[in-house]
């Protein structure tokens, strides 16, 4: 929703959004801090609070990356922030989708976190109310077959009771407002319209002039005996409770004082709108008994709306008298206005002052950006990476003493601070002191600043970064003749929206396309006009007019049989490519012949048409498009392959493209990735790019599609497919060989308290039993660790000691254990590893089994369950480093995949890294001439080369308290090989499993806004 067009929002979103910001305003000011709960994938709130950080929550996200900034996955009954996070919550219209046996959690939880007030709204269980929703329903039903999906979820749930909210928030708080907004009558009148309006696109000028009626005039005064919508709000203290007060007794706000001629002007157009439905009926009737249906309908829709109309006429009558109330507020209003007019007039200025200084900024950035980027692909600035390690040491001191005085407030004051600094002290170390300083010292919440900065950094990219890259990725496309057969099918697409998916086809710079449309007895004629007139005027778009409906998977094979193209791409109904896309994709497959599959990067527009939500993907990684339909669009395949793959099969309707996608993925040749957005998914109503909810049957034909491909893939190994914690993603299970041990191989020196819940988690927590711990003890000289070994290789036979008195050496410790161990697999722990996840032992084994499968690791976490690793990027902040790291592990928003999705990557930690014995024997273990850090990347690499993928498993949950038991220092010797050995993903070119489009300087994904 834009902020600047509020007003023509759709009435029933304007007034519960209004009525809470503006209580939400009065009371925590335009700059506060607010949690939606039960927002979905909408922003909405945040075009009426456009000053507040609004965090986004709901409990059913979509799986795919790309989500709005601020939106997190969580559950309103146990909301997984801190008391007092926000100086206000809002949940609007989402207590009737609650069972009724958890409301009463809901609003306590919601009020915990709250610091100063609570806004819900809701219908409450009435007679009335019920049987107006039981009638727009109706209304819904009579075009569409089949309820409408909210009002069908009231019944199910049961209206909240207004008694049994007052008593549940009298418990909670004494602070209770209660009041009603919203005539019954009119939300019905002007609800069955809107319902209408979706059957018949002709209304939805005259429908929307409504709206803008109703928002901008009539809402104010919108009050009643009998209303649909209640509104709750709970205070946290008696000044906030004040405050509430005062805001709902001032007065309403004057009416437009011709509003009335207004309305009257907007039920003229309506009566238009009824003459061309007239007119449609008269058509329909000269054709027969076979429209005569439609004309019955028509005919008392045409009844129904003059119905409403008379209702709103009476409507006008009562606003009339209402207005004549107002007119004196009206009066005082137009005073204040003139004085905010001469505010806003030296605001400008100011503003316009601003913008200057900030272009001036701006140009000495860029400039500044491109001298470093000389600097950091010099020679001489990659061989003194050791001894800038001192400098960036010395910076991070003075960023502690910075900041000491806030980390002495958030400890509780100086006493405090150093109770707990010295038992750090003790506990750890300087080094862990230091570190734990340090990690405290850097500027908080990564997660918080990427995601209000995202839509800022897309829209500089857009402008800034997109034309160069577009430019070289289409040079001298004129001289390509690759054909392109665009697939699409159609079935009462909104006419808008698919001439506007065919004009992006037709202006192409490309040449050589046809579009292949499948139309699949659509049953609405304005559909079949935009058709008709495409494929009358354009000789290159082909209409394929299907007898009956199949479904989009039918319809898919109808449009892929008459395509005569090298290439077919995909584009849906009601999305657009970018106009260089062809032009794009035929440049790539003439410079590498072998391609049988390409995708591009993608991104949203939305309700408005700006472009939003990017998500710029990795290279092909088939563990994650096992896991998530990630590569999206646009797909181009060779047309051969496609049809040697069995082409769209019927019974994957939703999933119809991924599952040709996994089944071309193994006919292929090679797959490439362009990081291009060429694709724009449009958001609205019924799109799965706005509502993850929209398409649920797609989820379990995902499902089927990848236990198919997986079955095919590993036969035997494979088990099953699990749904995961999010809607459209999955979780494969492969089976573990009868026989397999798994040898869990912890060098350690002395500090057994960490070592001691490491290997008793071990013992407690695994569900397979068949394993081995190997613990090698490098050189303890504690008493107490002496006893603790000898203890525990007497407790269970599956634990052995194996004495190293070397120098320490990370890489040749490792590898003694592999060759003093006997398993089939291989694990290699830290001793401060806790773990979490029952069946990672299987889980990891069973991956690394896998006959593509190299290195294998899991998600882990620090102490404050934040991410310690979810996979290296190699090239990150000039070395490798920890994607994601410091981030919540929530499956939110993000310009690239999220860290709950299980992803290929070119290495993982060795803080825990799985491992076959045969692919770690042939590629010949750890290279020893790495002592603390690098090997584990190293060895990630050597798989990569030759011919594996290595795996992040985020379904693999363990505690990692990192480098408890060691410092950090790094030794040269370390950097030299890293530099040598880590090309040429980290200078030459970007780690194929992240984005050339992101900041390789920045663990949080942020798209990367200065120029190559």
């Amino acid at each position: 929703m834009n902020p600047h067009d509020i007003e023509s929002a759709p009435f029933d979103q304007y007034q519960r959004y209004r009525f809470s910001s503006d209580i939400v305003a009065a009371v925590c000011g335009p700059s506060c801090e607010v949690l939606e709960v039960g927002a979905n994938v909408h922003t909405n709130l945040l075009a009426f609070l456009p000053s507040a950080r609004i965090t986004f929550l709901d409990n059913d996200l979509s799986a795919d990356a790309a989500l709005p900034p601020n939106t997190v996955l969580g559950d309103a009954r146990a909301l997984a922030m801190p008391d007092g996070s926000y100086d206000a919550v809002v949940a609007l219209d989402m207590l009737e989708h609650v069972p009724e046996a958890d409301r009463a959690r809901v609003l306590v939880e919601t009020l915990r976190v709250a610091r100063r007030i609570v806004v819900f709204t809701f219908p409450a269980d009435d007679p009335a109310l019920t049987a107006a929703e039981a009638a727009t329903n109706a209304v819904w039903v009579r075009h569409f077959g089949e309820d409408y999906r909210w009002l069908a979820e009231h019944a199910l749930e049961g209206l909240p009771k207004i008694e049994d909210i007052r008593r549940i928030a009298g418990e909670c708080t004494p602070w209770v407002h209660l009041v009603g907004h919203g005539e019954l009558q009119l939300w019905r009148s002007m609800m069955s319209m809107h319902l209408i309006k979706e059957a018949f696109g002709e209304l939805a000028p005259a429908v929307g002039a409504l709206d803008r009626l109703y928002n901008c005039g009539v809402y104010a005064a919108d009050r009643a005996p009998s209303v649909y919508r209640q509104v709750l709000v709970l205070a946290k203290d008696e000044a906030s409770s004040a405050s509430v007060a005062a805001h709902l007794a001032a007065p309403t706000r004057a009416l437009k004082p011709d509003l009335p001629q207004e309305i009257a002007r907007a039920l003229t157009a309506l009566g238009s709108g009824l003459d061309a439905l007239t007119g449609r009926l008269g058509d329909a009737e000269q054709q027969g008994t076979a429209l005569r249906a439609e004309g019955d309908t028509l005919r008392a829709e045409g009844g129904t709306l003059r119905t409403e109309a008379s209702a709103l006429r009476t409507e006008i009558d009562r606003l009339r008298a209402t207005a004549d109330g107002l007119d004196a507020s009206l009066r005082q209003t137009t005073g204040h206005l003139e004085s905010t007019r001469a505010t806003l007039a030296e605001r400008d200025a100011r503003l316009a002052f601003l913008e200057g200084e900030l272009a001036t900024q701006r140009t000495k950035h860029d400039e500044l950006v491109a001298a470093l980027h000389q600097i950091w692909h010099s020679t001489s600035w990659r061989m003194t990476a050791p001894y800038r390690l001192v400098g960036n040491r010395a910076a991070q001191a003075v960023r502690v003493g910075r900041r000491a005085p806030e980390l002495i407030r958030r400890a509780g004051g100086p006493a405090a601070a150093m109770r707990r600094a010295v038992s750090l002290l003790a506990a750890e170390g300087p080094g862990g002191l230091a570190q734990r300083l340090r990690h405290r010292a850097e500027p908080a919440g990564p997660g918080a600043v990427a995601g209000a900065s995202t839509q800022q950094d897309y829209e500089r990219w857009i402008d800034e970064i997109e034309p160069g890259l577009m430019a070289a990725a289409t040079a001298g496309a004129a001289d390509r003749s690759t054909r392109f057969s665009v697939i699409m099918p159609v079935f009462n697409t909104d006419p808008d929206m698919l001439d506007a998916a065919i004009h992006s086809v037709v202006d192409q710079a490309y040449p050589h396309w046809e579009l292949c449309i499948a139309d699949d007895c659509s049953s609405n004629e304005a559909t079949r006009e935009v058709l008709q007139r495409w494929e009358r005027d354009e000789p290159r778009v082909k209409v394929v007019w299907r007898e009956r409906n199949g479904h989009i998977a039918e319809a898919s094979a109808s449009a892929l049989a008459c395509a005569t193209g090298d290439w077919i791409a995909l584009l849906d109904h009601d999305d657009c490519l970018a106009q260089g896309a062809f032009a794009a994709v035929a440049n790539r497959v003439a410079q590498e012949e072998d391609l049988d599959l390409v995708y591009s990067d993608e991104d949203h527009l939305d309700t408005s048409g700006r472009r939003v939500c990017p998500f710029f993907k990795p290279d092909w990684s088939p563990t994650l498009a096992q896991r998530q339909g990630y590569v999206g669009h646009l797909i181009c395949i060779r047309r051969s392959v496609a049809l040697a793959s069995g082409g769209f099969r019927t019974g994957y309707e939703g999933s119809q493209d991924h599952d040709l996608l996994l089944r071309a993925s193994r006919e292929a040749r090679r797959i490439a990735h362009l990081p291009l957005v060429l694709y724009h998914w449009r958001e609205h109503a019924r799109s799965t790019a706005s509502s993850p909810g929209s398409k649920p049957y797609a989820h379990d034909a995902g499902r089927r599609a990848i236990a198919d491909h997986l079955a095919t893939r590993y036969g035997d190994r494979f088990d099953r497919v699990d749904d995961g914690e999010h809607l459209f993603t999955y979780t494969p299970r492969f089976r573990m060989p009868e026989r397999c041990r798994v040898s869990i191989i912890i060098p350690t020196r002395d500090k057994i308290e960490y070592l001691e819940p490491c290997i008793d988690g071990i013992l407690k927590r695994s569900t397979w039993r068949d394993f081995e711990i190997v613990v090698l003890d490098n050189g303890s000289v504690e008493p107490r660790t002496a006893e603790y070994l000898a203890r525990i290789v007497g407790v269970d036979p599956r634990i052995r000691v194996v004495p190293c008195p070397i120098p320490f050496n990370w890489s040749r410790l490792n590898n003694i254990g592999a060759r003093e161990s006997t398993g089939d697999v291989l694990l290699f722990l830290n001793n401060d590893i806790d773990v979490i996840t029952p069946d990672w032992l299987e889980t990891l084994a069973s991956h690394c089994l896998l006959p593509d499968v190299g290195t294998v690791g899991g998600l882990l976490l620090y102490e404050d369950d934040t991410i310690q690793h979810a996979g290296v990027i190699v090239g990150m902040n000039q070395w490798a480093d920890h994607v994601f790291k410091a981030m919540p592990p929530q499956h939110a928003f993000s310009p690239f995949v999220s860290p709950m999705m299980s992803r290929n990557v070119l290495a993982v930690t060795g803080a825990c890294v799985a491992i076959s014995r045969e692919k770690f024997d042939a590629l010949g273990g750890f290279d020893e001439s790495f002592v603390i850090c690098g090997s584990d990347v190293d060895l990630g690499l050597r798989a990569y080369r030759s011919g594996l993928v290595n795996e992040y498993l985020a379904e693999v949950r363990l505690y990692h308290y990192e480098s408890k038991s060691r410092g950090t220092a790094v030794p040269d010797n370390d950097f030299v090989e890293s530099d040598r050995k880590y090309a040429p993903w980290r200078v030459e070119r970007v780690d194929p499993y992240f984005s050339p489009n992101l900041d390789l300087g920045s663990p949080t994904p942020r798209i990367r806004t200065a120029r190559p």
